[in-house]
């Protein structure tokens, strides 16, 4: 047995019956804590929303689950906080793992209901009552004029992110979202093809495109969708002008040529998500907003008042999504 899991029976606390089961369990339990051998690692997506003046809590371990119900709350007009990942390490000497993805969930919960304050989802729901402007429509439908018949995947594929990012941002309506979510099924539809593609070395990068108040563009890409998208998140928060993301999976026939992906992929969006995207996207940033700018500022003075640093950040963040700040 490898040295680092064995057991050392000679440390059970002496005792009138050796044989005793309780005891020697807890002994050898308390040796594998020590190595590590019985801690249990768990993760999980949160988000807190808004419903019939309720506040509920969405939290899955799933990351296309959690991506899935997000889309679904904006096509339902459901406000919700940012997406946050939790992870925590856990002993498994007293609780089951079931039991302890429960208790994990609460704490969840309970950390999510400590960042946002009521009147943080009451400025949610009261700026979002009014029916979306549907600004972008117009920019949207030349846009897919320029892509009709090209055929590349990845242009589409941009062009898809980019509609929930524009639904998010309260630019383009739910009504007009399905309409060119329709186009873009049909544009698949014309170059459909069986995937052939296939290695047990495969990774996805996910990536974008950003320009900071100084006029510098950068590029991020990372292999876990959720950080990519937590630190667009972020660059948006700060006030950097940013892109939809750009997905791609890859394949390879070993390990080593899989690591080599990575600079192939920051090649690709760069070629995608130039300088003139950027352009593009200025242009929706320049839109006018369908948020009542007066009544945003007078909710983000109450959010202040609370203290809650996260409660805070976020508003900020959907006021840069809405463009009013």
């Amino acid at each position: 047995m490898n040295e680092e899991f064995a057991f050392n029976m000679m440390s059970v606390p002496a005792s009138p019956d050796l044989l005793n089961h309780d005891v020697v369990c807890t002994a050898q339990a308390g040796q594998l804590l020590s190595a590590g051998c019985l801690e249990y690692e768990t993760a999980a997506y949160g988000i807190a929303y808004h419903k019939d003046t309720e506040t509920y809590y969405y939290i899955s371990s799933r990351e296309d689950s959690m991506l899935d119900f997000i889309k679904n709350a904006y096509l339902e007009n459901l406000q919700f906080t940012p997406l946050r990942y939790f992870f925590k390490r856990f002993d498994l000497i007293d609780e089951s793992e079931e039991e302890i993805k429960e208790k994990f969930r609460l704490e969840i919960a309970q950390r999510l209901y400590d960042f946002y304050p009521d009147v943080f989802f009451e400025a949610l729901q009261d700026l979002t009552t009014a029916p979306c402007a549907n600004a972008a429509y117009p920019l949207v439908e030349k846009i897919a004029a320029q892509l009709e018949n090209s055929f590349d995947q990845h242009h589409l594929n941009i062009f898809e992110n980019l509609l929930e990012f524009l639904l998010q941002s309260r630019l383009l309506s739910k009504e007009g979202y399905y309409i060119f979510l329709k186009w873009l099924h049909n544009e698949r539809e014309k170059s459909s093809i069986e995937p052939i593609a296939s290695s047990i070395y495969r990774r996805t990068y996910t990536g974008f495109a950003y320009e900071k108040p100084d006029g510098n563009i950068g590029y991020f890409a990372d292999a876990v969708h959720h950080l990519a998208l937590e630190k667009r998140n972020s660059y948006i928060n700060k006030g950097y002008l940013v892109t939809p993301l750009l997905s791609i999976q890859y394949y390879a026939d070993s390990f080593n040529n899989l690591q080599k992906t990575r600079q192939s992929f920051l090649s690709t969006i760069k070629q995608y998500l130039d300088a003139n995207y950027i352009s593009i996207m200025k242009a929706f940033q320049q839109l006018p907003s369908g948020i009542d700018t007066e009544k945003y500022h007078m909710y983000a003075a109450k959010i202040a008042e609370t203290g809650k640093e996260k409660a805070i950040e976020a508003f900020q963040y959907y006021g840069h999504l809405w463009n009013v700040i």
